[in-house]
């Protein structure tokens, strides 16, 4: 069995590369199960009973396709010491008993496929210095299990399930997993060290107990994808190189997060989900190549006090982001950057809703284009009104008209207002309202009333445009939706995905496109649409909410967000 992994942050020597280390125990059982080997239609088989046993399998100093099978500690092979059995073209199949058993395995080589069924007391296998011409199938059952590859290429893909205990998947010393390795352990804690090796893909599914992954010094070629649950997760990369997209979805839980100087040459996204989380991109000592993001990075923190830290070690070993967006959540959140920062594409942060306070900012402001910010109104004071037995609409809007001044307004400025929602929770009243001018929206214009059970008003908070029946603005929209969609697409460097048929489908949706204003601080209108559209349709495409002159095609304002699906 191995202890679970401890990630140090005590940088290697120059002369000493950075890994992950796990300590082994040595199995100290007394075996003396039997076991049985054959061979069948060209495949080895091995079967275990219900006592604990130790076997060993090796090919040295024999001819292709002959195995020597050799009990330790007790265990007998066909009720000898070791067998050597011939004709092995195929398949290696073990189905181990129900004791703790060890399955060591060096300098083999595998024709088609290597299988193993685990029992229910929890198993070790180790696969050293071999070759496996196609997949590595490890279904391990109940307990406490760890599988070991060191060495190993593997040409296929590599699966290891188990049903629950503490299970551990080591890989390390140049070994290769041509396809995909996919790690989904049991009700437990579980880690995975990939330390030193070339695999085509990483799929882990954690999401039933504490959650340890180390990725050290490894190529992944495809995409790499970590989902954890509710618990205390760590996830650490250290000098890796990823070609696909980067996944790392830790659900609930105080999780921790590390990057250190590593290569992502495509999307990558971080959801840490609720808790204290800790998110940490690194580059610590002199020399080391920094860390690059070279395309659309997001970090979503979500609810608790989380923190990010951006911390290259200077600017010769510099981070360097594409284009980004960190949103860390409702929460008191802080962010923190070094002078080794780069951004070179895009870049935003929304650390939290800001009515949840607390945040200390230190991130690079937006590039996008947003809405130009009017004066903002806040009565606070309640109750502002008396009690009332009207509808709330009415309530609101007498005070609003007979209170215009407090707002910069005029009494006729209140005329045409829009509800964009409205409703109850806890016996208070919360209605949204929104200018409007010749029928249409004014987007950045914004009051939030909130009355309680007796009709009193008890805040007003928002945005409006004083005299906004006489301020300049156009009526007539010289652009489409779609041309709308491919000016903003254009401006912000992208292709957008949409037809007219989506357009058409959704023009009743949320996501419709529509004309609106936007007002600027002078009070000047402009006749805008509201269009929505994305970028692909595959894993980590970005969507963008646009405003687009009407006339002229200018981008006034635009936001993105990341799909997945």
């Amino acid at each position: 069995m191995t202890n679970g992994p401890v990630f140090s942050r005590r940088k290697p020597t120059p002369s000493q590369s950075p890994v992950a280390s796990f300590e082994s125990m040595e199995p100290r059982l007394m075996m003396s199960g039997s076991v049985w080997a054959s061979v069948v239609r060209g495949s080895l088989v091995v079967r275990g009973d219900a006592a604990s046993n130790h076997v060993v399998i090796d090919q040295s100093g024999l001819a292709p396709g002959q195995f020597r099978i050799t009990g330790q500690d007790g265990t007998t092979i066909n009720g000898q010491a070791a067998v050597v059995l011939s004709s092995v073209t195929r398949d290696v199949n073990v189905r181990l008993g129900e004791g703790i058993d060890v399955i060591e395995m060096t300098d083999v080589a595998v024709s088609h496929d290597l299988i193993v069924h685990g029992g229910h007391s929890g198993d070790t296998l180790s696969i050293t210095d071999g070759a496996v011409g196609r997949n590595v199938i490890v279904d391990a059952g109940q307990g406490d299990n760890t599988l070991n590859i060191d060495g190993t290429a593997i040409s296929g893909r590599l699966t290891f399930s188990a049903t629950w205990g503490v299970d551990t998947l080591n890989m390390s010393n140049d070994a290769s997993v041509a396809g995909q390795v996919n790690f989904q352990p049991g009700r437990g804690e579980n880690t995975c060290s990939v330390n030193g090796v070339s695999i085509g893909s990483l799929t882990i599914d954690g999401r039933h107990g504490p959650s340890h992954v180390g990725v050290v010094q490894s190529t992944i070629q495809g995409r790499m994808s970590v989902v954890t649950g509710s618990d205390v997760d760590n996830i650490r990369i250290d000098h890796g190189t990823l070609k696909g997209n980067l996944k790392i979805d830790t659900h609930a839980g105080a999780d921790r997060v590390e990057i250190e100087n590593s290569s992502f040459e495509n999307n990558a996204l971080f959801n840490t989900g609720s808790g204290n989380d800790q998110m940490y991109v690194e580059t610590e000592a002199s020399g080391d190549p920094g860390t690059v993001f070279s395309g659309y990075t997001r970090m979503l923190l979500g609810a608790g006090t989380d923190s990010v830290v951006l911390s290259p070690n200077n600017l010769q070993d510099p981070i360097t982001f594409g284009r980004t967006f960190i949103d860390g959540g409702r929460g008191r959140n802080q962010a923190f950057t070094g002078s080794g920062a780069h951004w070179t594409g895009d870049h935003g942060q929304k650390m939290s809703h800001m009515e949840y306070g607390g945040d200390s900012v230190i991130v690079t402001p937006g590039q996008l284009p947003h809405m130009p910010t009017l004066p903002s109104h806040c009565l606070y004071d309640g109750p502002l009104t008396g009690p009332s037995d009207d509808l709330p609409i009415n309530i609101v809007m007498d005070y609003l008209k007979s209170h215009a001044s407090q707002f910069g307004a005029v009494s006729a400025d209140f005329d045409d207002m829009v509800v964009t929602s409205q409703y109850t929770s806890g016996g208070t009243t919360h209605i949204y309202l929104r200018q409007a001018y010749n029928g249409n929206e004014v987007a950045n214009t914004d009051l939030s009333i909130s009355l309680d059970s007796d009709g009193r008003i008890q805040s007003i908070a928002g945005r409006v445009v004083p005299h906004v029946a006489s301020a300049e603005g156009g009526t007539d929209a010289l652009l489409t939706p779609e041309q709308a969609i491919l000016f903003a697409a254009a401006t912000l460097g992208v292709t957008p995905v949409y037809s007219a048929d989506e357009i058409s489908i959704d023009a009743t949706g949320y996501y419709a496109p529509k004309l609106e204003y936007i007002a600027s601080p002078q009070g000047k209108l402009t006749l805008v649409w509201y269009v929505h559209f994305g970028t692909g349709t595959g894993l980590f495409q970005p969507q963008y909410d646009a405003y687009v002159d009407a006339v002229t095609g200018t981008l006034i304002a635009a936001y993105d967000n990341l799909i997945e699906g």
